[in-house]
């Protein structure tokens, strides 16, 4: 049995299939920018062929569910649903700060000279335009366990107040907004911006070490979408004013890096 990750959330279009111990079948990544939904089942599908497997021979999918592009995310989370319901298996949700916090972490690892405890801790900021970036910090796990600890959950701030979570944890700043949250902290932190997107195999790793939900992953926005139904085309609510109101999808407004 395999586990199948797949990536749609910002500029990269990634498959990968692993082994439930974390082996690499295959994988596949295209870097897009825009047009997941055209690119997905084909980008699996090579991948699947590959391996020399089918979706049948899967245990469990895992799926990055944000923050980055609205539709992106959307794209990712109704794939993996639309297989992990067809195939009866779970489908698990990793977020793309975590993902990218554990491939800069371990590229400062090398278990020959350092242990997790000396690790400087990262904060991953991902340029969410606005003035905004979408930041969370993270430290190196404790031996064992296959995900970085997260030290503050996913959120939108500004770079100033990124820069100053970053100073205050002694962190360095990694992800496409690392050099806007250096520049609001006026160069008191190490900034890299080389990593812009998941690694799809730690995606999968990550995924295959979380316990599955009863409910599937829900998808990390952190603010609602910049475009709004424009009020002269808004249709009527037809429930009655006692029912309980059913909340609008977003729009898409592609907010990337």
């Amino acid at each position: 049995m395999s586990i199948l990750a797949l990536d749609t959330a910002l500029d990269a279009c990634s498959v990968a299939l692993l082994t439930a111990g974390g082996d690499v079948l295959a994988r596949a990544t295209r870097d897009i920018g825009r047009g997941h939904a055209e690119v997905l089942m084909a980008v699996a599908g090579e991948v699947f062929e590959a391996a020399g497997t089918t979706p049948r021979d899967l245990s469990r999918i895992v799926v990055t569910i944000g923050p980055g592009s609205f539709t992106g995310i959307r794209v990712g989370l109704a794939a993996a649903r639309a297989i992990g319901l067809a195939a009866d298996i779970p489908v698990v949700g990793v977020t793309t700060l975590e993902a990218i916090a554990d491939d800069a972490l371990a590229q400062a690892l090398d278990p020959d000279l350092v242990t997790p405890v000396l690790i400087a801790p990262v904060l991953v900021a991902i340029d969410a335009r606005r003035g905004e970036v979408y930041a969370g910090l993270y430290e190196a796990a404790p031996a064992g366990l296959a995900m970085p600890t997260e030290r503050t959950a996913p959120a939108a701030m500004s770079h100033a107040q990124a820069a100053a979570l970053a100073i205050a944890a002694g962190a360095r700043v990694v992800g496409s907004g690392a050099m806007l949250v250096a520049a609001a902290a006026d160069g008191r932190i190490a900034a890299d911006t080389a990593i812009r997107f998941p690694d799809i195999v730690r995606v999968g790793r990550i995924g295959a070490a979380r316990a599955p939900s009863a409910r599937p992953p829900a998808p990390v926005y952190l603010r609602a979408a910049d475009a709004k139904p424009q009020e002269g085309f808004r249709i009527a609510r037809t429930t009655a004013p006692d029912a309980d109101p059913v909340p609008p999808s977003p729009t898409d407004p592609e907010v990337r890096p």
